[in-house]
C-alpha cells in the first residue's frame, strides 16, 4: 500500500511540472505585439504631404490614397483648411489614419476577373476608368504595373473643349430649394436630347480661349477644368436626370456640363504606331502657363484623335533654333547673311487623354521650360 501511494505522488508531481513548463513555453513563443509603425493601415499614404503648385485635395487624395473621392475625409483631417478649394504651396496635409494603433489584417492579392474591361493592344493593357488602378499585365508573370497616369490626374488635367462640342447646364434638382450640389444629389440638365442613360458627364468651368500659335487669330476652343462627374440615370418630362458621382468643389445652378469621353488607363510599354511616323504639331498652351517646367506638368497639343493620336503616345518637344546674322565679306555692319540654326530638343511629353482636335499631355522630360508655340514630333 505504501509503495502504491509513493507511485501516485510521483505521477502527480510530474503532471504539475509538465503543465507549468508548457505554460512557460507558451509565454515565450507568444506573438510579439505590433509596433506603431507596423500597425499603420495600408492602401495608401498615412503620413503627411506638402502641397505643391497645381495641387488640389482631389488630386492629392487620388495620388496618395488611391481614391480621389476621399478628399472630404482629407479636408476633415485638416481643420486648418477653411476652404477646400483654396490650398497653397507649402501647406502640410495630414492623411486620415496617420498614427493608427490597430493592425490592418493581411489581405491576399486580388486576382483579375476575366470579365473586367481589358483591351489589349500589342504589349499594352488598357483598362477603362472606374476599376482598380494596378493590375498584373496579361502574360507578364507576377509583375505589377501602374498606369502612366491615374484617373484623378487625367480628370484633374482638364482639356481643350472644341467650340462645336455641345454643352448642357445644371438647371435644378428634385430637392426643393437646393441650389448647391454634391454627391449623391440628383440634378436636372437641359437640353436633354444629347446624353443617354448610363452616360458619364463632366461638370466644367471655362478657362481662357486658346488660339493656335501658328495660325493668326485661329481659335481651337476653350481650356476647361473638370470640377465634377455625373452619371445619367433617367429622362424625365423633357429633362435629363443625373446623379453627382464626385466633385472637387461645390456645383451650382447653370454650371456647364459636357460629355466625358471614355478615357482608358494605359500601361507601359506603349507600342509604337507606324501610322504616326513623321507626325508633328504644336504646344497650344500649358495648364499653369508657367515659365518653369517640372515633370508631370500638363500641356495641350494641337493633335487629337482625328490625327490618330492615342493616350500613351509620346512626342519630343523642340525649341526653334536661333537666327544669327553675319557681316558681308568686307566685314561692314551691313547685314547680308542669315543663319537659321537647328531646332533644339528641350523635352518630351506623353499623351494622357485625347479630344477630337487636341490632346492633353504630361511632361516626362525637360531641359528647359516648355512653352506655347514649341513644336512636337512623334517619337517613333
Amino acid at each position: 500500500m505504501k509503495k502504491l501511494s509513493t507511485v501516485l505522488l510521483l505521477a502527480l508531481t510530474l503532471t504539475c511540472m509538465t503543465t507549468a513548463q508548457k505554460a512557460l513555453a507558451d509565454e515565450y513563443v507568444a506573438e510579439p505585439k505590433a509596433t506603431a509603425d507596423e500597425a499603420a493601415p495600408s492602401g495608401g499614404d498615412t503620413g503627411s504631404y506638402t502641397v505643391k503648385e497645381g495641387d488640389t485635395l482631389w488630386t492629392i487624395s487620388g495620388t496618395h490614397l488611391n481614391d480621389p473621392l476621399l478628399w472630404p475625409k482629407v479636408w476633415k483631417e485638416n481643420p486648418g483648411i477653411k476652404d477646400p478649394d483654396r490650398i497653397y504651396p507649402g501647406e502640410k496635409i495630414n492623411f486620415p489614419g496617420a498614427g493608427a494603433k490597430t493592425t490592418a489584417p493581411a489581405k491576399a492579392p486580388e486576382k483579375e476577373s476575366p470579365d473586367e474591361p481589358f483591351v489589349r493592344s500589342g504589349s499594352t493593357v488598357n483598362k477603362l476608368l472606374g476599376v482598380k488602378r494596378e493590375v498584373t499585365i496579361l502574360g507578364g508573370g507576377e509583375t505589377t504595373k501602374y498606369p502612366i497616369a491615374q484617373e484623378a490626374t487625367i480628370i484633374g488635367a482638364g482639356f481643350i473643349l472644341d467650340d462645336c462640342i455641345p454643352v448642357m447646364k445644371i438647371v435644378g434638382s428634385p430637392i426643393e430649394d437646393l441650389h448647391v450640389f454634391s454627391a449623391p444629389n440628383e440634378v436636372y440638365l437641359r437640353p436633354s436630347d444629347q446624353p443617354k442613360k448610363g452616360d458619364r458627364l463632366a461638370v466644367i468651368r471655362f478657362g481662357d480661349r486658346v488660339y493656335h500659335p501658328a495660325k493668326l487669330l485661329s481659335s481651337v476652343g476653350r481650356l476647361v477644368e473638370v470640377i465634377g462627374t455625373l452619371r445619367v440615370t433617367d429622362m424625365r418630362d423633357g429633362y435629363t436626370v443625373a446623379t453627382v458621382e464626385s466633385s472637387t468643389r461645390e456645383l451650382y445652378m447653370d454650371d456647364p456640363v459636357t460629355p466625358m469621353p471614355d478615357i482608358p488607363l494605359v500601361y507601359d510599354p506603349v507600342p509604337k504606331d507606324p501610322a504616326l511616323k513623321g507626325a508633328r504639331g504644336y504646344v497650344l498652351t500649358s495648364k499653369l502657363d508657367a515659365t518653369v517646367s517640372t515633370t508631370s506638368d500638363i500641356v495641350y497639343l494641337d493633335l487629337g484623335s482625328k490625327d490618330g493620336v492615342k493616350p500613351g503616345d509620346s512626342f519630343v518637344v523642340k525649341r526653334p533654333g536661333e537666327t544669327n546674322w553675319g557681316p558681308n565679306e568686307k566685314g561692314t555692319h551691313y547685314i547680308v547673311k542669315r543663319y537659321d540654326l537647328p531646332d533644339v530638343d528641350v523635352g518630351e511629353v506623353q499623351v494622357i487623354s485625347v479630344q477630337p482636335t487636341s490632346s492633353t499631355a504630361s511632361i516626362i522630360r525637360f531641359s528647359e521650360p516648355i512653352l506655347k508655340g514649341y513644336m512636337v514630333f512623334y517619337k517613333d
